[in-house]
């Protein structure tokens, strides 16, 4: 059974039945989607409620192939239960507008889905200002991390974002001084390392003569992330010490601290 709803200069929904081997995810190598999480829809199949079961929803590319963008463990859980076709909201779309309803759905604050998801999410969207905030990763080598710090990669796509869409210039030259520093760091493009820098940069420090000290005293990114940690201890404020991460960069060039 079929249905249409139309509204008027709105896209047509067509709520029917759809066979669940049709269904794909756009997860895996170069996809935005999280990864199906089978305990979790296993536990759904084990506590089912036939009552409980929502329509999903799906996307039909210009290409023909469905694909979910929303209900991938209802549809894993639906194939465990037997069942081969599934309800679902059926809308004619493409990656680019699926990356849409996956921002929409996975915001800031959402806990379904992680920074780098939503970052690459908006990337397919063509978002501009992830488009922005890529472009200067492109420019330093450094891609966004799935976990932990190391080489070339960094924790805080979200401070990178929001300081190119508020003042490039000074994520520039922030920038330019952490590469400059610490290139080859594991802990340089941390979150309390940008904020620091990022703060001095819009505060007019020299950050040439910051990348020098730093250079000449053998001060590393993770020291830096240490003396922040421990000034935010001491001044009686929980988290990593991104607050006082701009103290922590002055100290470690041995710039007195007002």
């Amino acid at each position: 059974m079929q249905q249409h709803l139309a509204v008027k200069n709105a896209p047509d929904i067509e709520m029917r039945l759809v066979a669940i081997a049709d269904l794909y995810v756009d997860s895996g190598s170069g996809g935005y989607q999280r990864a199906l999480d089978v305990i979790r829809a296993n536990s759904y199949a084990k506590n089912f409620e036939p009552g409980a079961m929502k329509a999903i929803n799906v996307s039909v590319r210009p290409d023909g192939r469905m694909m979910i963008t929303d209900g991938q463990h209802t549809v894993h859980m639906a194939g465990q239960l037997g069942y081969t076709h599934i309800q679902a909201m059926v809308v004619h779309g493409s990656r680019e507008s699926e990356a849409k309803c996956f921002l929409i759905g996975n915001g800031k604050g959402k806990k379904n889905a992680t920074s780098k998801q939503r970052h690459d999410a908006a990337l397919v969207a063509r978002d501009p200002v992830a488009l922005a905030a890529q472009s200067i990763m492109n420019t330093y080598g450094i891609a966004v991390s799935t976990g932990g710090l190391r080489k070339g990669f960094t924790n805080a796509i979200g401070a990178i974002t929001s300081y190119s869409n508020a003042n490039p210039a000074a994520l520039k030259r922030a920038m330019d001084c952490i590469a400059s520093a610490w290139k080859e760091d594991d802990c340089a493009w941390s979150g309390v390392v940008l904020r620091g820098m990022f703060d001095l940069a819009v505060g007019a420090h020299d950050m040439e003569l910051i990348a020098a000290k730093l250079r000449k005293r053998k001060a590393t990114a993770r020291q830096v992330m240490d003396i922040a940690s421990a000034l935010q201890t001491a001044a009686g404020a929980r988290g990593g010490g991104a607050a006082h991460a701009k103290a922590a960069i002055l100290k470690a060039c041995g710039i007195k601290v007002p």
